[in-house]
């Protein structure tokens, strides 16, 4: 996971539970593996558990599973976050996780088939402070910057336009740049 702020870990809790039964039924043999970031340590002893293996994210090492290749990068957060790539059969996907405008983003996703980038902040919204996230126009400007060749906008503010965020978007970009469909946005 990228980092262990409660939207992005909520899950985790459920998924152990599905892997507790699946081990114990037989249907999975092996534990979970769940990567993630050191700290905050308090949040990070919160997920052990019998049926879990926990590894400390190094970004230095790249990660090898069913076939893909996954890179860590630090990015800017207002904790240890990290942005994820994954190189699969000559394809790449990046998430960006939460983070601030960086250069090491750029980097990460260049020449990216498909670059999962937040966009938290929108005018008039009042989903976050703004602290260690981007806006539509950065997640655009770094997008176009790295030369991938689709941006969809994820982490997005409940209560902001998200068609404007679209458009802002794409002109940064110089692209097209998608949204998830309304419907399946879960939280505000």
């Amino acid at each position: 996971m990228s980092h262990l702020h409660h939207d992005h870990m909520a899950d985790m809790g459920i998924l152990q539970y599905a892997a507790a039964g699946a081990i114990r039924n037989g249907r999975m043999p092996h534990r979970l593996a769940l990567y993630a970031p050191a700290e905050p340590a308090d949040k990070l002893s919160s997920l052990y558990e019998t049926h879990t293996d926990i590894h400390v994210i190094d970004p230095k090492k790249k990660l090898y599973m069913a076939g893909a290749e996954i890179e860590f990068v630090p990015v800017e957060h207002t904790i240890p976050c990290y942005a994820v790539k994954i190189t699969y059969r000559g394809k790449v996907l990046v998430y960006s996780g939460d983070t601030s405008y960086c250069d090491a983003l750029i980097q990460l996703a260049k020449d990216a088939d498909i670059f999962l980038c937040e966009a938290t902040i929108c005018k008039g919204s009042v989903h976050t402070t703004g602290a260690g996230h981007m806006d539509a126009i950065q997640a655009g400007m770094i997008a176009g910057q790295a030369n991938v060749k689709k941006l969809v906008l994820v982490h997005l503010p409940g209560d902001g336009n998200l068609e404007l965020m679209r458009q802002e978007a794409s002109q940064a970009f110089g692209g097209p740049v998608d949204l998830p469909e309304p419907s399946r946005l879960y939280w505000v």
